[in-house]
């Protein structure tokens, strides 16, 4: 979009942030005068939805202050129309203290003011419900659902609230109001005739006064909506410098790396990283936009950290941001020396409500603080060792690759040598192959000649047929005697004519065999000088090794360096005006203009301090409060759990930085905005967003994660290697919401399981009755008290792994976690199995051992809730993947089978394994035939291999193991045979990473070629006998 629809965007952004977050309406009365006034009887004060209004402020003596401060408002400050107006009396501290009330209106407009005019309008007027004075007057949810439904905010049919307002007449909800609350009515409530006498004094009630009222909104939304306004009113150069130019104003830019792109020669390996998660972290650290996907346990916190902690050794800045704290807490965990100080800043914690770390704070540490010049003599000298060895890596890398490009050629043409083969005689094979796949041009083209001239051909040329046939019988008398040849005649005694087509075939086949045995030569000429592809690979580990060794010794040492004070001459009074322009913004009290010029001023300090504290981490709706509104301070931000994030509380995040990448998972917890689609168009329409291009823009149904992942050029970046649930569990998740891309590498001996129990997916069948809890959902009494008999049983077990119970329904989970309490279990053992009851959305970003999930659902459940389950597939993912070794559900299963609600059904089948599809074909159980030479060759020495040894959710071709006094773990690969595949059937990308992984894992890997197997077969097996004795020499 060019610059003046970006505008239009952030525009359209700031109304629908107004829309969704309300504006608070409520004060003390004796601020009447100050932030509200009542009007007076006079006047068409009351307005009509839909139809433009105007009011007036009465030029009163009384209403000077009020003026005052609406002549005064801050931008986005909200104005309200209010009618009619409840007031609650207070306790009184003292007898000597005048009494005093809250003053609240019950229905609202929104209203806007021009100070000049002395008046308040809107084009557009929406009757809304105050929810300060809803949610102090009925405290009940069922309670306010039907006070709404009744007002007709929300329809008979649906079960959730339009509490922004609607086409509602304000005669029609008062008079719903005085019906519904008629204790609460103090005097007749007449629009057309409201009075505008003080409040002051009178009883608790609900009066006729329409009040104006400044309202208050949450103080991050106020900061965001400014920090949205301040954004759309920069200059075009300066937004298309930041990360916002290149997602939405730089078209046909490329903003992603090309596919494939090499990382190994610019990654440093601070953390283990497999070979997703390795072009992951490059991706975030050297592309415009990245897009980082996976499920649950799949490391994306640890691409997070490795990136940012690669940043920060390549001296660049970057900024970490997520809705929640717990992302945060994921990658902080991670990024920390062993005296547990951090590398990253984190600017504010929800442990830690007094916690807010600013620019300023860093400053003074810094003034305060002495440089350690030895520390930053001693990284700079390590991050030097490692480049080179990343140059290294990056060269070795670059062979295995060139060698992998062989192999690929070499498996197209063994895979047409294995597949001739079936058709021919294995002692024609032989003696093809002893031949090096030399075979008479020309034989097949004249037999078929010959053939087809014995089918169609006139007399002569069948004669002439016979002629060419009997030479060619006598060349391969005297010139080719290749055992299992057929013999070259069309005689009755023969075969006749069925026997020579049967040669023709074979004639094929041998020469088919023979050329593609001839390419794999050529190709194999160009291996023998290359190294051994198990040799590149112990190399590159090592030189991997290595390279982690050194950068987790520079990290502490980069910590120290730069963050415990200046080094001498560098400016320091630079740093103090820096932190004085930042007091003087923080005050509020700076002209715009002059505050503007200050933040442009401080942007050269601004990147000193960063080079010295170049990581922070902080919430997305906190980033105002603790850092400025600086265009591109940052060289990346990285914006975490995406898919729940709303674009509005991103965009100052990506205005602050270069570049941006965003991690999420779509199939998790989305965004959801507290408005309809019908409001959401209406909105598009008046900010002229209503063009076709321009309907992925949609706040209501774009999280940031759709925006960054359906932008041009973007290349996300999945990753499929799961790590934390037992495969029965992950099987469930996999299936129904992955398409079965996952590769579940967990090992089942490290899960914490509880005694006499199985890992993976159990069920406790209880077939009860499912009650109705309000607008709240349902709730189960039977499964409560199972879940809790459930529980009882597994702590008296002895076991104290991590515990969570999880339901869809909020009242259910209160519920549990009532009766829970109700046992008596120690603090000390809740604390330590992290007993914790939620619904999925507490869960977002957790995990437990063991998860028991209270389905609560069943026949003649309430339709609403029934409804709820089939639209929130998500929440069940959520659900399952929360668990490590156990998931029991808890609830009807025979309902569960048969309900018609994918999700559900799906669950309710306990052992379903999604396992690795065994082989087929002529070598089953091999994949090929060299597999089943050396494996046949094995055996013959006394080894007995395991084929398809799965392992990490990856199979190796053959595997010896060994767990006596001298345990071994032995992967042999048959390289060039075939196209390396995964379980799933896709192929294996790069064996230099599958290797690097194996032995990480404590295996040793062993590869051969198929030109070994065919020319030395008792040579390669010799060296594996060598290995499987202890006799080998070979780390």
């Amino acid at each position: 979009m060019d610059v003046g629809v970006f505008r239009k965007f952030l525009y359209y952004l700031i109304e629908c942030l107004q829309q969704e977050a309300g504006a608070v309406a409520s004060h003390f009365d004796e601020s009447e005068g100050e932030q509200f006034i009542y009007l007076p009887r006079y006047g068409d004060w009351m307005p009509c939805s839909g139809k433009p209004f105007i009011g007036f402020v009465p030029p009163q003596a009384s209403h000077a202050g009020f003026l005052n401060r609406l002549a005064s408002m801050a931008p986005n400050t909200p104005l309200l129309l209010g009618y009619p107006i409840e007031t609650w009396l207070l306790p009184q501290a003292h007898e000597d203290f005048p009494p005093s009330a809250i003053v609240k209106p019950v229905f609202q407009f929104k209203m806007s003011y021009d100070a000049r005019q002395r008046c308040f309008f809107n084009l557009d007027p929406i009757l809304e419900v105050n929810l300060s004075w809803l949610n102090k007057r009925l405290r009940k949810k069922d309670q306010q659902m039907a006070f709404l439904r009744s007002c007709g905010f929300i329809d008979v049919n649906e079960d959730t609230a339009n509490l922004l307002g609607g086409s509602q007449s304000l005669w029609h909800v008062t008079s719903n109001l005085s019906a519904l609350l008629p204790d609460h009515i103090c005097e007749p409530l007449l629009s057309h005739s409201v009075i505008n006498s003080s409040l002051k004094g009178l009883k608790s009630g609900i009066y006729n006064r329409a009040v104006l009222m400044i309202g208050k909104r949450g103080r991050y939304v106020q900061t965001l909506l400014s920090e949205l306004t301040h954004i759309a009113e920069r200059p075009e150069e300066e937004l298309r410098s930041t990360a916002l130019g290149a997602l939405f104003l730089n078209k046909g830019d490329q903003i992603a790396p090309e596919p494939g792109s090499d990382h190994s020669s610019i990654l440093l390996d601070t953390l283990p990283l497999n070979r997703e998660q390795r072009e992951a972290a490059a991706s975030l650290q050297e592309a415009n936009i990245s897009v980082i996907t996976g499920p649950p346990g799949t490391g994306k916190s640890q691409v997070a950290a490795a990136a940012m902690a690669n940043m920060r050794l390549r001296g660049k800045s970057v900024l970490f941001a997520s809705r929640n704290h717990k992302a945060i807490d994921a990658v902080m965990g991670r990024l920390q020396v062993e005296d547990g100080n951090p590398y990253v800043i984190r600017a504010n914690a929800k442990n830690d409500p007094n916690l807010k770390v600013t620019f300023r704070t860093m400053i003074r540490l810094l003034l305060e603080g002495s440089h350690d010049n030895e520390a930053e003599r001693q990284c700079h000298a390590l991050l030097k060792q490692a480049d080179e060895l990343l140059r290294l890596r990056g060269e070795r890398i670059s062979l295995a690759r060139e060698i992998a490009e062989l192999e690929w050629s070499m498996s197209r043409h063994e895979e047409a040598v294995s597949f001739h083969s079936l058709h021919l005689p294995d002692e024609l094979c032989q003696a093809l192959t002893e031949r090096r796949g030399k075979f008479p041009s020309g034989w097949t083209e004249k037999t078929e000649w010959i053939s087809n001239t014995f089918l169609h051909g006139s007399c002569m040329e069948k004669i002439g047929a016979y002629v060419r046939l009997f030479l060619l019988r006598l060349k391969k008398s005297l010139f080719l005697r290749l055992p299992g040849m057929p013999t070259l005649s069309c005689t009755s005694s023969d075969g006749g004519l069925p026997a020579l087509a049967d040669l023709l075939a074979v004639l094929k086949h041998a020469e088919l065999y023979s050329t593609a045995l001839r390419e794999a030569q050529k190709i194999a000429e160009k291996l023998r000088p290359l190294p051994a592809v198990d040799v590149l690979s112990s190399e590159i580990a090592d030189l991997s090794e290595r390279i982690q060794e050194i950068t987790q010794r520079a990290l502490p040492l980069d910590l120290s360096a730069r963050g415990n004070g200046l080094p001498p001459g560098e400016e320091r009074e630079r740093l103090a005006n820096l932190s004085a322009a930042l007091r003087s913004l923080s005050s509020g009290l700076m002209d715009r203009n002059v505050a503007e010029t200050h933040l442009d001023q401080a942007q050269r300090d601004i990147k000193l301090l960063l080079s010295h504290f170049p990581c922070w981490a902080v919430t997305n709706l906190s980033v105002g409060s603790r850092l400025p509104l600086v265009a591109g301070m940052f060289d990346l931000s990285i914006l975490d759990e995406a898919s729940q994030c709303d674009m509005a509380s991103a965009i100052p995040v990506l205005y602050r930085a270069r570049r941006a990448g965003v991690i999420g998972d779509p199939y998790q917890l989305r965004h959801i905005a507290n408005f309809g689609t019908g409001q959401d168009a209406l909105i598009r329409q008046r900010v002229g967003l209503s063009e076709y291009a321009l309907g992925r823009f949609s706040y209501a149904n774009t999280s940031l994660y759709d925006l960054f992942a359906e932008a041009n050029g973007a290349a996300p970046v999945f990753l499929s290697e799961t790590y934390r649930s037992h495969a029965d569990i992950a099987n469930y998740s996999n299936e129904l919401f992955y398409d079965n891309r996952l590769r579940i590498a967990v090992d089942p001996l490290h899960l914490s399981v509880p005694p006499d129990m199985r890992p993976g997916l159990h069920w406790t069948p209880v077939d009860a009755e499912i009650l109705s809890a309000g607008p709240n959902g349902c709730h189960c009494p039977k499964e409560c008290d199972m879940i809790v008999r459930q529980i009882v049983e597994l702590l008296a077990s002895g076991f104290r792994g991590t515990i969570g119970v999880v339901t869809p329904f909020r009242q259910q989970a209160n519920r549990i976690n009532d009766a829970l309490y109700a046992q008596d279990i120690s603090q000390e053992t809740m604390r330590e199995t992290r007993l914790h009851v939620d619904t999925s959305h507490g869960f977002q970003g957790d995990e437990r051992d063991v998860m028991l999930f209270s389905l609560c659902a069943g026949p003649n459940m309430p339709k609403g809730s029934l409804h709820f389950l089939k639209d929130q597939g998500n929440l069940f993912n959520v659900a399952a993947s929360r668990a490590r070794a156990v998931l029991h559900v808890i609830g009807n299963r025979s309902w569960a089978r048969s309900c018609g609600i994918k999700h559900i059904e799906r669950l309710s089948v306990e052992h379903t394994r999604n396992d690795a599809k065994e082989a087929q074909g002529p070598w089953a159980p091999h994949d090929s035939p060299w597999e089943k030479v050396l494996y046949n060759a094995l055996v013959g020495r006394g080894m007995t291999p395991a084929v398809q040894y799965p392992v990490a959710g990856r199979r190796l071709d053959l595997a010896l193991v060994r767990t006596d006094e001298k345990p071994l773990k032995l992967d042999i690969e048959v390289d060039g045979d075939r196209y390396h595949r995964n379980p799933d059937g896709t192929r294996k990308q790069d064996d230099i990473w599958r290797d690097y992984q194996l032995k990480s894992l404590g295996w040793r890997v062993k590869r051969f070629w198929v030109y070994q197997l065919r020319e030395n077969l008792q040579g390669c097996v010799a060296s594996i006998s060598e290995i499987w004795k202890g006799t080998d020499d070979t780390p």
